[in-house]
């Protein structure tokens, strides 16, 4: 049975030598299966991929600069625009308040206006009645002189004749 034994032990290690085939893995190969040129291929591999992933990662840095200076600006500007609008804000309240003060006074004036030309109306009234009592006293005045020529004239007419008798 020992020979059997040391048969089958025998056996079992050429065959697990004859079955193994090389690969480029080291990891995935046995004992014997070790290959030196897979294994500096997939260093070089790994190494090619290794810069490139760093290459990457420099693009996507300075992307990423790029972008944090863009907000940098972009919040600067916000700032300013909110600045800008407070400064807006603040003169736009002025504003209304003069609108508000300009309106008072135009209705103060306004009023002051209408009481001008009520007074005006009332002097153009005024006026017109004294025009018309100085038409109707000048009028009976004409009158009365024409009456007094008149009558002045038939006194002189009978004076002569008195004096003529």
């Amino acid at each position: 049975m020992k020979k059997i034994y040391i048969l089958f032990l025998f056996v079992s290690f050429v065959l697990s030598f004859t079955s193994c085939a090389k690969v480029e893995d080291p990891r995935k190969g046995g004992l014997f299966g070790y290959d030196p040129k897979g294994y500096e291929k997939r260093i070089k591999d790994r190494e090619a991929n290794l810069a490139e992933l760093k290459g990457e990662e420099n693009h996507y840095t300075l992307d990423q600069k790029g972008l944090e200076t863009h907000i940098l600006n972009e919040q600067t500007k916000i700032k300013e625009y909110q600045q800008r609008l407070i400064l807006f804000n603040k003169q736009l309240n002025s504003l209304e308040n003069d609108i508000s003060s300009h309106n008072i006074q135009a209705k103060s004036v306004l009023l002051k206006k209408r009481k001008i030309e009520s007074l005006v109306q009332e002097l153009h009234h005024d006026a017109w009645k004294i025009k018309q009592k100085l038409n109707v006293g000048l009028t009976t005045k004409k009158e009365e002189i024409v009456q007094l020529q008149i009558r002045l004239k038939n006194l002189i007419e009978e004076a002569e004749l008195l004096g003529d008798l």
